[in-house]
């Protein structure tokens, strides 16, 4: 070894493997995956029961795969893993809805330079998922006809048959308040829906998205339900709201 010349890398010899390094997309984060995602979900407010539900179902996932524990800047894609291992395809989109946000923030941030999850999916996986298909007229028919003559269901029949006929979600029909029947119009008026969280508490929350707020024709046959609902229920000095 001459003398002054020190045994590690040259200076330009390190800078080209900072550059290879760079143009790989790898700056040098020290955050697993789990914990960048669990960073981006912290930065998440205001968010439904039902959305944070499926936040906690996407972190469970992760924590049960070795890609979780990768580093950010030294991470495969293993979303044909998911499917290979028996992931249904709309559980692997919800999951890679989550890390590609989280990887961008990365990117935000300079951990790295290029988000991995960005591309369609449909161009690496089988869409497996299948397209639901609606109640037909004789399924509806014989539904609410059990539902009619069952000993224990006969009681709720108007309220089947009115979810038959609105295409109401349910957590948009138990949200209903009276003065959201306009039985002079004939419309019925959503605009928020009633939900259950797991520690069986209830709470208002607005309707799924921004269009779920809508005006729906009350037909005479589903005014007729209402009304019947109305009289049979339980009398109240207040009307609950």
């Amino acid at each position: 070894m001459p003398e002054g010349k020190r045994t590690d890398s040259s200076l330009r010899e390190k800078e080209r493997k900072v550059q290879s390094l760079q143009m790989q997309g790898i700056t040098g984060s020290k955050l697993t995956v789990l914990e960048l995602v669990e960073r981006y979900l912290s930065l998440k407010t205001g968010v439904k029961h039902n959305t944070l539900a499926n936040y906690n179902f996407v972190v469970n996932v992760l924590k049960k795969e070795e890609f979780s524990h990768k580093k950010v800047d030294d991470v495969k894609i293993f979303l044909i893993k998911l499917q290979r291992d028996g992931r249904g395809y709309s559980s692997i989109h919800s999951i890679r809805g989550v890390l590609r946000p989280a990887f961008q923030m990365a990117v935000d941030d300079d951990l790295i330079l290029k988000n991995p999850f960005g591309f369609e999916l449909g161009t690496i996986l089988v869409n497996d998922s299948q397209k639901r298909e609606a109640v037909s007229l004789e399924d509806e028919a014989r539904s609410l006809e059990f539902v009619k003559n069952d000993p224990h269901y006969n009681r709720y029949y108007d309220a089947f048959y009115i979810l038959f006929k609105t295409g109401l979600r349910i957590s948009e029909f138990c949200g209903l308040i009276v003065r959201d029947l306009d039985f002079k119009n004939e419309v019925i008026r959503i605009d928020h829906q009633l939900q259950r969280t797991r520690d069986m508490k209830y709470e208002i929350v607005s309707t799924k998205t921004t269009s779920g707020i809508r005006l729906l024709p009350m037909e005479e046959d589903v005014k007729d339900a209402f009304l019947r609902i109305l009289k049979n229920r339980k009398k109240t000095k207040k009307e609950p709201t």
